[in-house]
């Protein structure tokens, strides 16, 4: 696997979302079941029965209260499906880090009856102060294609960063960090 391209993303932001979960999976805990589990919980089963969820977080740090909220939703567009994660600093925290908001979508492909998600398309979007950093990903596995533009803006100026291509391996999936999310949480990749 080629390390070097934009399509694998900086530990920061793997770190950051990781967090996220781990926050969820304590808060979500209720009596009488298992940590992160909750009443209608199941361990694996059809991917589709995320449809409709919006999970909130409330993320503090040290003595900041409140210092960032994430939402991820998973929900159906027409013909496909998509997930949106969307994180922001607040307060104190928030401006001390120019209130740094993170976004990312990802458009997905349902595998194995279900069982298992593939990402076909990837936004990615950090916000920092007036400045954006943008890439978008296209994954496609009919031409074993991986096609990425990214950009930089400052106020209103927006500049080509980098675009590129590389060939998808034959049985080579490539999962972003929401298709992982879901699949993790399906037990796609075992238990």
């Amino acid at each position: 696997i080629n390390t070097n391209t934009p399509f694998f993303f900086k530990i920061n932001a793997i770190i950051f979302v990781a967090a996220l979960l781990l926050v969820g999976n304590i808060l979500g805990t209720s009596e009488g079941s298992a940590l992160g589990e909750y009443d209608s919980f199941q361990q694996e089963g059809d991917v589709r029965r995320y449809e409709g969820e919006t999970l909130s977080y409330d993320i503090s740090f040290l003595w900041f209260d409140k210092a960032a909220t994430a939402t991820v939703s998973f929900y159906k567009r027409a013909d496909h499906y998509e997930s949106l994660l969307i994180a922001e600093t607040k307060g104190f925290v928030g401006w001390f880090t120019s209130y740094r908001k993170h976004v990312y979508r990802s458009t997905f492909d349902i595998l194995e009856n279900g069982k298992r998600l593939r990402s076909n398309k990837f936004e990615r979007e950090v916000i920092i102060g007036s400045s954006k950093d943008r890439t978008i990903h296209h994954i496609d596995y009919a031409t074993h294609t991986h096609r990425w533009v990214h950009t930089k803006s400052d106020s209103s100026v927006i500049a080509l960063d980098e675009k590129g291509s590389e060939e998808i391996p034959a049985g080579t999936n490539y999962d972003d960090i929401l298709t992982a999310f879901y699949n993790f949480r399906n037990s796609a990749y075992g238990k």
